[in-house]
């Protein structure tokens, strides 16, 4: 198991391919890595520390849509250096013909292997169970620990997942296929017993946050988040969100994953392992705070 997947399954690349590889100093080891394992497949894999060098742009623009372009950047690059004004997770740069993959933000290279080794048959029939999720249905989220929640579906978006396709672009690993809530609808109690994502407002980090020391309770009522209860991180979650204003602290997605991963604290992560779902707080788009639960069931009461 290598990251060869990437070109063998995700992107599935031809030999005359290349790759280019755009990253940042601090994930040039994984890149190399990267390009070991892909090398033997395409005709030729490139790396650039777009960090020190200026001329990525013009070199990105050189590829067909049968080539490939990686983005493997650092949270705080993408936030902080100005790269998320030239590179999205969710579509590829304007005027750009080539397959484009962007790498999950800060991810660890065990949890970017496993996510990567994920069989595709086994991505694709998670999506398929979920697609029933339409627009309009009644949905009722319980666990074993305590959550006992019920919420109503605007409607459904799934993340790219592959580059297969000519020109393709994916968001990798295989993160989620979600849905935007009706925000007034949601009513009951959520149990997170795995993350707790972190608190940002723009690119200011509030507080990271991460796995629970203890599951955090949090009640809803009318879509709006009015306690929260349970260890270090329930209180820091409390106080954090306190500090945001309202219309931040109402539950807007309900998100499943798709990726074979085991839990880092890291929220890009852990929201997308397959068994386990999320919900989002805050806004929809661009900023929400993600907690992750395990094992939940699903009841779709109407539509």
């Amino acid at each position: 198991m290598n990251l060869s997947a990437i070109s063998t399954t995700w992107a599935l690349l031809e030999k005359t391919a290349k790759i280019l590889i755009l990253t940042e100093s601090d994930r040039l080891p994984l890149a190399e890595k990267i390009r070991i394992d892909n090398l033997i497949y395409v005709a030729e894999v490139k790396i650039i520390d777009i960090g020190i060098n200026n001329t990525y742009e013009q070199e990105m623009m050189t590829l067909t849509e049968e080539d490939l372009l990686i983005i493997l950047l650092t949270t705080d690059g993408f936030m902080s250096k100005g790269y998320r004004d030239k590179f999205s997770p969710f579509s590829k740069p304007p005027g750009f013909a080539g397959k484009y993959i962007f790498i999950r933000l800060d991810i660890p290279e065990g949890s970017l292997l496993s996510g990567l080794n994920t069989d595709i048959g086994k991505v694709e029939s998670i999506i398929h169970e979920y697609q029933a999720f339409g627009s309009g249905k009644k949905v009722r989220v319980t666990t074993d620990k305590g959550t006992d929640i019920t919420t109503q579906i605007a409607y459904q978006e799934l993340l790219p997942y592959h580059a297969r396709l000519l020109g393709g672009h994916a968001f990798l690993p295989p993160a989620e296929i979600s849905e935007e809530l009706d925000h007034s609808s949601t009513n009951g109690t959520i149990v997170v017993d795995i993350t707790v994502g972190e608190i940002r407002f723009g690119s200011d980090l509030i507080d990271s946050l991460g796995i629970v020391d203890r599951e955090v309770r949090i009640t809803v009522q009318d879509g709006l988040v009015v306690d929260i209860d349970g260890g270090d991180i329930g209180q820091r979650f409390k106080t954090g969100l306190n500090r945001l204003d309202k219309n931040l602290q109402v539950v807007v997605e309900l998100g499943h994953g798709l990726s074979d991963l085991s839990p880092t604290g890291i929220i890009g992560v852990d929201e997308s392992m397959n068994g386990t779902c999320h919900f989002g707080i805050g806004d929809r788009n661009p900023y929400h705070i993600d907690v992750v639960i395990s094992n939940p069931k699903f009841e779709i009461i109407s539509e």
